[in-house]
């Protein structure tokens, strides 16, 4: 079993390093398909990034997956380390400068290990294991990681401009 990258005390929800607005300046994502809200730190030597994730009450999810006992579909969960993946690609290893735009070629060795509900505080941590930032290319290995540390999903993501 995998152990997650970070612990959450250590990177605080209200330490933002990237807001949602810079956030959007780099992807196109909006509304109910921003999947996280914030980069809370950035290390360019281990190429690592965490970002941050409320799930709200009224997310449009929460009502019909799972009456009854709401579940954060996992699919949103990738989509989320993806997004992460790429606003760090873009953001701090120049992808932004050759590439608009950055979307899914693969995803690889995704697990569930929990589950998160809504009202959850969740931290979406990462490392960028390859970068080609003119063919826009990039490998990176992510996790969801619960407020009380709780690994719940880790998938590594391909992307691609498309």
């Amino acid at each position: 079993m995998s152990t997650a990258l970070i612990d959450p005390k250590d990177f605080p929800a209200d330490q933002v390093v990237l807001d949602l607005e810079g956030i959007q300046n780099l992807i196109p994502h909006r509304f109910e398909f921003t999947q996280f809200h914030s980069i809370l730190h950035w290390d360019d030597e281990k190429k690592l990034v965490v970002g941050y994730r409320k799930a709200q009450d009224t997310e449009f999810w929460e009502r019909g997956h799972i009456p009854g006992r709401p579940i954060l579909p996992g699919v949103l969960m990738v989509e989320a380390m993806a997004q992460v993946g790429v606003v760090q690609g873009f953001a701090r290893f120049g992808m932004k400068e050759y590439h608009d735009w950055i979307g899914f070629a693969g995803v690889e060795s995704v697990r569930f290990r929990g589950a998160a509900g809504p009202g959850e505080d969740l931290w979406i941590a990462g490392i960028l294991q390859r970068v080609n930032p003119k063919r826009g290319y990039i490998k990176w290995n992510g996790q969801v990681i619960r407020s009380d540390g709780a690994l719940i999903a880790e998938a590594t993501i391909l992307g691609m401009p498309f």
